[in-house]
């Protein structure tokens, strides 16, 4: 009996995973950058907060540097160029967020907890998932400490850095920028479909489907349900504004989300065709599932729409009434109106249900058995 206790005394708790992963994101977020994957560098608080959108901003930046390695046959002006890009736009984002990267000691303090945690989760057992968060944070932190590092070490050799010559915002007219602008769009999208993805896993849609145990079923029998919880997953993605509807070129140059014109919203044949079609086919599919349950279906969509709903209401009655939730959330300017800004508020509450519906995600998919945490652990926190 009392190994048994010691046992569950030693499992790994929510919380404290939870608050494991808080210093990680915390140290993402405070990392001075400009876009994150291509997005406006406004909403670079809330993408970084995501580990998936972290890790993709950082797979987006080795590509960049890759492109300009073999257009420029030259590892330091591939770095320098890569370099100016990651600080382009680095002065624009919420005046908190600015304010809060500017006090000297914050950064170094925060980056420390969020290494000690990061020890401290590595070392638990049963945490494959958090593991895989962990690695997401720590790959793109750790490389985005050292760039600047390398930046200073060139600034002070005379070489290229971030000090020499300027890049004009409004240039874009190389081959290998063009290239770069086109990955970084492309890795921002796939990254926030797959947070979706993820988090609608992560709230059980398998219960939609009542299957045998895994070890039981063979692999053709879980294809079937599996194509379909990728169905479902992508039909709620578009019923929620599809991310690449986000992202409007403005000639060659990606423009804000603000400056998206309100009448867009008007053409809603398109968008209303993909939501019939894409309702059509998921309830076809699930249907003719043998084993399909509808009430089940049914409830797990309503929760869903009322998460989503209560969000937008909350948000909506903020807007009206907090100009600081306006100027610091929203990243809405002191002139705002609901029918003008419509497109921009509803994208801006898209890009926090990024953020928000991976905490919650995370904490609905949680499982503690099997977790262990041992005794050295526990000094960490």
């Amino acid at each position: 009996m009392a190994d048994k206790t010691d046992l569950e005394g030693s499992r790994i708790s929510y919380l404290s995973a939870y608050w494991g992963l808080f210093p990680l994101a915390m140290t993402a977020i405070l990392q001075p950058s400009g876009r994150i994957c291509g997005f406006d560098p406004r909403l670079r608080a809330y993408l970084r907060g995501s580990p998936i959108v972290c890790l993709s901003d950082f797979f987006g930046l080795l590509l960049r540097f890759t492109v300009y390695f073999s257009h420029k046959g030259s590892v330091m002006d591939a770095l320098s160029q890569t370099l100016k890009y990651r600080n382009l736009y680095a002065e624009r984002g919420p005046l908190s967020l600015r304010s809060l990267q500017r006090i000297p000691f914050v950064r170094p303090a925060v980056f420390v907890l969020a290494i000690t945690q990061a020890i401290k989760l590595l070392g638990c057992s049963g945490l494959p998932w958090t593991k895989t968060w962990v690695y997401c944070y720590l790959i793109p932190v750790c490389v985005f400490e050292i760039i600047p590092l390398i930046d200073y070490c060139l600034e002070l050799q005379g070489g290229p850095s971030r000090g020499s010559g300027n890049w004009d915002i409004n240039h874009r007219s190389s081959r290998a920028d063009v290239v770069c602008d086109s990955l970084d769009r492309a890795l921002g999208v796939f990254a926030i479909y797959i947070q979706w993805l993820v988090f609608f896993v992560c709230m059980k849609p398998a219960a939609l489907l009542q299957i045998e145990q895994p070890e039981t079923v063979s692999t053709e029998n879980r294809i079937g349900p599996s194509m379909l919880y990728f169905l479902l997953c992508t039909y709620l993605v578009v019923i929620a504004y599809a991310p690449n509807r986000l992202i409007k070129p403005a000639g060659r140059i990606i423009c804000s989300l603000r400056s998206l014109p309100a009448t867009g919203s008007t053409n809603n044949t398109p968008g209303f065709l993909i939501y019939v079609t894409g309702f059509v086919l998921t309830f076809a599919f699930f249907a003719a599932f043998p084993q399909f349950d509808f009430p089940k279906m049914v409830k797990y969509l309503g929760e869903i729409s009322i998460l989503y709903g209560v969000s937008w209401l909350v948000a909506m009655f903020l807007a009206d009434h907090s100009v600081m939730f306006q100027r610091e959330v929203l990243l809405l300017s002191d002139t705002y109106d609901m029918e003008k800004n419509h497109i921009a508020f509803h994208n801006l509450l898209f890009f926090l249900g990024v953020l928000i519906l991976s905490l919650v995600g995370y904490g609905v998919g949680f499982d503690s058995s099997g977790t262990y945490k041992p005794s050295w652990a526990g000094f960490l926190g």
